[in-house]
């Protein structure tokens, strides 16, 4: 009976510690060489290791349990080391990455601002999440916390939306358009303000290819998120004459914490930026 016992408490741990040895030995792929192993991995690791000790637990007393119970402790040890090793050297090897694309990393551990979005990193979870602007709106919620993993989300969601963004005169013709559509339809008089939350729809609908309005497919319909937004009126704004006739109004205090009644819009490439509730378009004279 307590042989099989013992064979049945056995062959889980075994499992068990198997499965540890695999993900202490995976692969560092993606990063460069002397590059430190992703906390992703380590808190998997961790995981693993906290199985074990469960598993130890009911392990009957013996020789074997007590050099299993000294190894956990000296992988507790390691992992310990591990994260603190990371956590000292995430913010030098993310800053390196970010720089080959012009973006410079400010601010302390475990709020990190480059260029127009914000990184919180946890590093008991192992995760980061990313944010538009000054935690603005979630672009993504849980990032394994590996330095190639959010520098490669971030770099390609930057060069995305620098990518889509509308040229500044179509995109001016199309703020316009929309504007006149609403107050059209709604019995707005010419020259008055307007929610710029209520044109994104409209802009919406004027982005569609001429395909998408014969046949409103799912496939065929272009996505202009309010983050898009956000940064094209950003881009007009940083060309005085282009939108001579045009008119943003500063959001109350309350209107800031209300998606419905404002958006951010950035001020400049390291993040400020001011919330925008109304516009409109003057008669030109």
């Amino acid at each position: 009976m307590l042989l099989k016992e013992v064979s049945k408490r056995v062959r889980p741990l075994t499992k068990r510690l198997e499965s540890y040895q695999k993900i202490k030995e995976q692969p560092e792929s993606g990063l460069h060489e002397g590059s430190i192993r992703p906390v992703a991995n380590i808190h998997i690791l961790e995981k693993s290791l906290n199985d074990i000790k469960k598993l130890l637990t009911t392990f009957p007393d013996s020789e074997i349990k007590s050099s299993l119970l000294k190894w956990t402790e000296e992988e507790t040890g390691f992992i310990k080391k591990t994260k603190e090793e990371f956590r000292y050297k995430f913010g030098n090897e993310l800053k390196e990455l970010l720089e080959k694309d012009g973006l410079a990393l400010k601010g302390q551990l475990p709020v990190l601002r480059a260029g127009l979005y914000t990184l919180k990193l946890d590093f008991e979870l192992g995760f980061a999440g990313f944010y538009w602007g000054p935690e603005i709106q979630t672009i993504k919620a849980k990032i394994p916390l590996s330095v190639q993993e959010i520098y490669n989300t971030l770099h390609n969601f930057n060069q995305q939306i620098k990518k889509k963004a509308a040229a500044l005169p179509d995109f001016l013709k199309n703020l316009h358009q929309a504007y006149q559509r609403f107050t059209s339809f709604n019995n707005i008089p010419y020259g008055n303000k307007v929610l710029l939350i209520d044109l994104l729809s409209e802009l919406v609908l004027i982005s569609q290819p001429a395909s998408f309005r014969a046949d409103p497919a799912k496939e065929k319909f272009r996505e202009y998120s309010r983050i898009q937004f956000s940064y094209d009126l950003y881009c007009l704004r940083q060309t005085a004459g282009q939108a001579s006739s045009l008119r943003l109004s500063v959001a109350t205090f309350d209107a800031t914490t209300d998606k419905t009644k404002s958006i951010w819009v950035p001020d400049n490439e390291q993040g400020d930026g001011t919330y925008y509730s109304y516009i409109t378009f003057e008669e030109k004279k």
